[in-house]
């Protein structure tokens, strides 16, 4: 019995340490964002900002939405979408997931100091 709970024991230890961190996840969304061509060519000017504004739950149907700002002052939203990767069941890695962008919500002329 003693062997069990320490093979038990010895189980979930392995998985929490193959567990992910909370934020990262996100981190890996964000990152994919702002290296986007798309997201570039859309807005025609660098990154300046990504944040989350929207989250969905659903099997295989979860998405994130994130509001993206380019230095140009013009804004879009990117949506994340996840998929199955086909990985084995209990994967406790990162998700796989499509990105789209677009269309441009606004454009203003960025703020200049006088």
């Amino acid at each position: 019995m003693k062997k069990l709970i320490t093979l038990i024991i010895i189980g979930f230890s392995f998985a929490a340490l193959s567990a992910l961190p909370p934020r990262a996840q996100e981190d890996r969304e964000i990152s994919a964002i702002k290296k986007s061509k798309e997201a570039r060519k859309l807005l025609g000017s660098r990154i300046t900002s990504v944040m989350q504004t929207m989250q969905s739950e659903g099997i295989y149907s979860r998405y994130n939405v994130y509001e993206v700002k380019a230095a140009n002052g013009c804004k879009t939203t990117a949506f994340v979408q996840y998929k199955s990767c086909g990985r084995a069941g209990g994967y406790t890695g990162p998700s796989c997931f499509d990105l789209r962008i677009g269309p441009i919500k606004a454009c203003r002329a960025p703020m200049t100091g006088r």
